[in-house]
């Protein structure tokens, strides 16, 4: 209790420093603002209808104001716990170490962007002959330049954009858009601490998660714990004192036992049994223990009496045998070791006195003990009557009821436990008690889960809930109301989003925890997917399944056989994380490739558990890292955000044409981001000493940079692995699956493959890793500023050749962990029974979830980015509702015309587009779809068409279908429309699928000369045979000869 009343201490005077910082430096720029604007008046180019004139920024140093040159940068900040920084080597901001925001106008575009020229009047000055980019040195690290805004595919729920730190309306406000980030005096970049607190709910927020428009407000606004005020919910009230105890008191043997076995106490309590299958193969002591499961989570049932012979288990040990209840809880564990009676016998006196559901079996438990009582029910209600924004703790009789008899009425999702039967029931993801039943201990007193149609805040006057609403009140129209549509009502993830934000006003029984609270991230976000993947099963008809008959047909994945195909229940590209989502996301990247070139630059971004924010925040509470999923991935997404500013907008590898990135999550939990860079063809490093400047696979000289060598040392050495240690990870079959150690190499080169090959000199620097001595072979290709500024794994490597580059965005677009074998039904082929191919089904059981990934996904971070954007162009044949004929009013192809042009959804219309750049993406199709193949033909070319008559005109001449037309632009024959196809294909698909597609096409017999669009396109069919063959035989020396 002393350790939380001193945190709860600490956090509100961070929380009054950060005000008063925030307050001081607002002051501080208006002064700033007014003496510019009064400087600019003083020379005559401050015009008041446009406020500070962009020309203005072009006045020579000589004609300002003393008073504006002597302005000093730094900002006034306040001191906040200097000791705890101390403590871990960092400090907080000073005026010295805090950098602002280089302010220039932004870039109006005009229609038809050249991408590539974007930034020729930046780089107007250099020539070929000088370098692009000197080698940055560490002080120039920070210097930062405006630049275009991030778009994110976001996901459900609030937009990714609301979380970020990119403003697009203040970047394009002048003077006025300064951002402000703290740095260490060793270069680190420190986000400081959760000390600003939500002025709705009350959460415990970092600065940098502020949303856009409060950028620099003294008091700022949040999304991602309340929605900005939008989601209105009870506050946790503490726990009882025995589990207070427990929880967080670090010093008493009793509780670091219950500490560390919290899950096993937990499950002696559960009222349910939890049905998923927990992946504990990485849990083998040699990383941070992480609960991850396999497939669907679901929570289960049964009787209040076990079958006669059986044990009780769950919800009977509260009714059964209950003179006995301590002995049978822990009957049900083979190992007892780590199990204290004493803590057992006292969290059961605490529930039956505090928590309503044990009060509700208890009553069971003595009804059934009565004499005459022979058919006994017991309802478990999921609806409750009051207003779920303010009341959470029902009681008895509102969680359950008992019935003698039959039972009459019940709700949808009311269970009905029998006395005595072998089955168990399923519990519906929406039953208020769901998380209560499972989770006894993070819910003492039985509070309730989510709860649907639960509205969100009243704004205004008097908006009620059609479902509180009496029937008299109905028919009384004085009484203003409203009825909830389905926009302001709560869902699953912004109830779980605003859970497990950390308040000072708040208990902190769930996120004290520790790895229940992990098991708890995971099955909420299984409840957030369910409630998803309900809808779109019992919706096929709304997603228009009918249009995937095509991909019936012809599917690569064999999933199907045509002779017996059935129902299909499709899960669509929309869905985030689905199979056809990460495959849009992969043609998205090469039309990308496709119109700025291949990219320069593939970063992987992992995150540090350990980073100074991390353990500052979790060291007064005694926990560890992986005890707070949540904040790992909080602290990662703004760090991120920062990377990405540091690339994208500062320039701090060179001017970027075009950018994506990928979250993904690692075995063991960490996140971590796959970037590629599209450099501008000044700005890019074609030889070998241009790519020694940004990447470094060596060990640098302690001697002269220490701070640099340690970070190489902690962060950047694979393994060791080989013969030193061959229980590593990376071992597959005795040998290193990375190639490590390399070999030696005096030079920087790129090899056959358009793999780089770095400089890796023999030069007798080495560090011990794992008390094993590892020289330059061991290193990691990194880069030296972004190491020392981010203090994480940060690998960096160049790509600019085209021969890997579909391999690279195969690899980035891959999709989640998933299993690679799965139990099949065995179709012996003499079955003519159609077989029902179920998508969804086949994502939930293959699927993996870790703690990470689902507060990610909780928070409603993006797992992709990309710029410029891809506009998806779809296409129908004649009479399926095609979008074609109303937009092509123009002399563009179908192509082109997002290039030009933004549809305003409000008005349902068409405009010219102002800014920005969009490229348009026709959907691929085989040829074996036929008409609607050579449709897609015709729109690469014919350009500005009213109707579809117009696409089959050529040379004024009206053909009948598409092919007719097709074949009298020259598209088609001599077979070339198949060689196309193959051609076209190989810009995105790899070589198996490009071979797998030449076999479809032997197969439909329309190739008129096969040895002739074999001879055409072998080298492109050949493609990855010789790679896979290496990862085989795991020697890279194998070379096959040029077909």
């Amino acid at each position: 209790m002393v350790d939380e009343e001193l945190y709860f201490k600490t956090i509100l005077r961070r929380k009054n420093a950060a005000k008063a910082r925030i307050y001081r430096k607002s002051v501080i720029d208006d002064k700033k603002s007014k003496r510019l604007k009064t400087a600019l008046k003083e020379n005559g180019t401050f015009d008041k209808r446009r406020g500070n004139d962009s020309t203005a920024l072009r006045i020579p140093l000589s004609e300002l104001s003393p008073n504006i040159l002597n302005d000093g940068r730094g900002i006034a900040n306040v001191e906040v716990s200097r000791q705890l920084h101390s403590s871990l080597k960092t400090k907080p901001s000073t005026n010295n170490n805090i950098r602002s925001k280089r302010i220039s106008s932004r870039n109006i575009t005009k229609l038809g962007v050249n991408l590539s020229k974007r930034f020729d009047n930046t780089f107007a000055a250099t020539t070929s002959n000088q370098d692009p980019i000197p080698e940055l040195q560490l002080n120039e690290l920070f210097a930062s330049d405006s630049g275009d805004d991030n778009m994110n595919d976001e996901s459900d729920g609030y937009s990714s954009a609301t979380n970020s730190s990119f403003d697009e309306d203040e970047m394009s406000n002048g003077t006025n858009a300064m951002e402000t980030f703290e740095i260490t005096s060793g270069g680190y970049y420190d986000i400081g601490d959760p000390v600003i607190e939500c002025q709705y709910c009350g959460a415990n927020m970092w600065y940098s998660e502020r949303k856009n428009k409060c950028r620099h407000a003294s008091n700022p606004k949040f999304s991602m714990c309340c929605g900005s005020g939008k989601v209105q919910l009870p506050l946790l009230k503490p726990a009882p004192k025995v589990l207070q105890h427990l929880l967080f008191d670090n010093e008493s043997c009793e509780s670091k036992n219950f500490q560390q076995q919290i899950r096993m106490y937990n499950v002696m309590f559960a009222f349910t049994s939890p049905g998923a299958k927990v992946d504990n193969r990485l849990n083998n002591g040699r990383c941070p223990p992480n609960f991850r499961i396999q497939g669907q989570s679901c929570h289960r049932i049964g009787s209040m009496l076990p079958m006669p012979g059986q044990n009780p288990r769950f919800a009977q040990l509260y009714v059964y045998d209950t003179e006995n209840e301590i002995e049978n809880k822990m009957h049900g564990f083979r190992s007892k070791s780590g199990v204290d009676v004493n803590i057992v016998r006292k969290l059961s006196e605490m529930l039956y006195e505090h928590n309503v559901h044990a009060q509700s079996f208890r009553m069971a438990r003595d009804k059934l003990c009565e004499e005459g009582v022979s058919d006994l029910k017991l309802r478990l209600i999921s609806e409750r009557r009051n207003d779920g924004r303010i009341y959470n703790q029902p009681t008895v009789s509102e969680v359950a009821a008992l019935i003698v008899g039959d039972v009459d009425t019940a709700e949808k999702r009311d269970i009905i436990v029998q006395k005595q039967c072998g089955e168990l029931q399923r519990i519906d993801e929406y039953h208020t008690s769901y998380l209560g039943y499972q989770y006894p201990l993070l819910f003492p007193y039985g509070e309730d889960g989510y709860r649907p149609n639960v509205r969100h805040r009243d704004k205004g006057t008097n908006i009620r809930h059609f479902t509180d609403i009496t029937q008299s009140e109905q028919n009384n129209k004085d009484i203003p109301w409203k009825e909830a549509t389905k926009r302001n009502r709560l869902t699953i993830r912004e109830w779980l989003a605003f859970r497990i934000q950390s308040r000072s006003n708040e208990a902190h029984t769930l996120l004290r925890s520790r790895r229940l609270y992990q098991q708890f991230l995971v099955d909420g976000f299984t409840m957030m997917e369910s409630e998803r993947l309900r809808w779109l099963r019992n919706n096929q008809s709304k997603l228009r399944v009918g249009k995937y008959h095509n991909l019936n047909e012809y599917n690569s994945n064999g999933e199907t056989h045509g002779s017996n195909t059935g129902k299909r229940v499709v899960l669509p590209s929309s869905y985030v994380g689905s199979r056809r989502y990460m495959n849009q996301l992969y043609f998205d990247g090469m039309e990308i490739c496709s119109y700025v070139g291949f990219p320069d630059l593939f970063i992987t971004f992992t995150c540090n558990p350990n980073w100074p924010e991390i353990q500052r925040l979790l060291g007064y509470v005694h926990l560890k890292a992986s005890d707070r999923p949540d904040i790992i991935s909080r602290v990662f997404k703004m760090k991120f955000d920062e990377l990405l500013s540091d690339l994208t907008k500062k320039s701090l590898l060179g001017k970027v044409l075009a950018y994506m990135y990928t979250i993904e999550f690692q075995k063991r939990g960490l996140p971590h981001a796959h970037i590629l860079i599209f450099l501008h063809p000044s700005n890019k490093y074609p030889t070998p000493s241009d790519i020694d400047r940004i990447i470094s696979a060596e060990i640098p000289d302690q001697d002269t940079n220490e701070e640099l060598y340690n970070l190489v040392k902690t962060h950047m050495i694979h393994g060791p692995c080989g013969f030193a240690n061959r229980s590593s990870p990376c071992m597959k079959d005795g040998k290193c699956s990375k190639y490590f150690p390399k070999q030696f190499q005096p030079e920087t080169i790129v090899d056959q493959d358009g793999f780089p090959v770095y400089r890796r000199r023999d030069n007798g620097h080495t560090v011990f890793k794992n008390g094993i001595q590892v020289d330059n072979r061991n290193v990691v290709p990194y880069n030296a500023k972004l190491l020392t500024k981010y203090q994480a794994h940060i690998n960096m490597e160049w790509c600019n050749q085209s021969t890997s580059i579909k391999y690279l965005f195969k690899y980035i677009n891959k999709g989640y962990d998933r299993i690679t074998a799965a139990i099949v039904p065995y179709d012996d082929g003499t079955s003519n029974q159609p077989q029902n191919i179920d998508e969804i089904k086949q994502y939930i059981d293959c699927r993996y979830i870790s703690p990470s990934e689902a507060s990610w996904r909780i928070f409603s971070f993006p797992i992709h980015g990309r710029k410029p954007a891809v506009e998806r162009l779809y296409f129908h044949c004649e009479g399926q509702n095609s979008q074609i004929a109303s937009i092509l009013k123009h002399n563009l192809t179908y192509s082109k015309f997002v290039s030009k042009f933004v549809y305003v959804k409000k008005k349902r219309e068409w405009k010219p587009r102002q800014k920005g750049y969009t490229i348009g993406r026709l959907i691929w199709v085989p040829p074996t779809t036929g008409e609607l193949y050579y449709l897609r033909l015709m729109l690469t070319h014919v350009k500005g068409p009213r109707s579809y008559n117009d696409i089959k005109t050529v040379n004024n001449v009206k053909y009948d279908t598409f092919q007719d037309a097709c074949f009298a632009m020259g598209f088609i024959g001599d077979d070339r429309e198949f060689i196309a196809a193959i051609k076209e294909a190989n810009h995105w698909g790899s070589g198996q699928y490009l071979r797998l597609l030449f076999v479809h096409m032997l197969l439909s017999g329309n190739i008129n000369r096969p040895r002739h669009v074999w001879s055409k396109t072998c080298h492109l069919l050949a493609d990855g045979i010789l790679y896979a063959q290496q990862r085989i035989a795991n020697n890279r020396g194998i070379i096959f000869p040029i077909l």
